[in-house]
């Protein structure tokens, strides 16, 4: 026998259990987890690619100087 289904009260668009509050695809909005919240701006991730980038430069600089015994410039 079938379970007693409603549409979701949120989205009014998908069907849920009698015992659910809301759907799956409502469920993470809720939680207040929304895919905007993810979305890093693009300021931030160019100055963590820079240091990085920099970071990187100083490792191979350090190597290059305990490799060749030179020192760091």
């Amino acid at each position: 026998m079938m379970g007693n289904y409603v549409k979701c009260p949120c989205c009014d668009l998908n069907y849920i259990r009698g015992d659910e509050k809301i759907c799956v695809v409502c469920s993470p909005k809720m939680r207040g987890k929304l895919i905007s919240d993810a979305v890093v701006s693009l300021d931030t991730f160019i100055q963590a690619q820079r240091k990085a980038s920099n970071d990187r430069q100083e490792s191979m600089a350090a190597f290059r100087a305990m490799r060749y015994n030179r020192r760091c410039e």
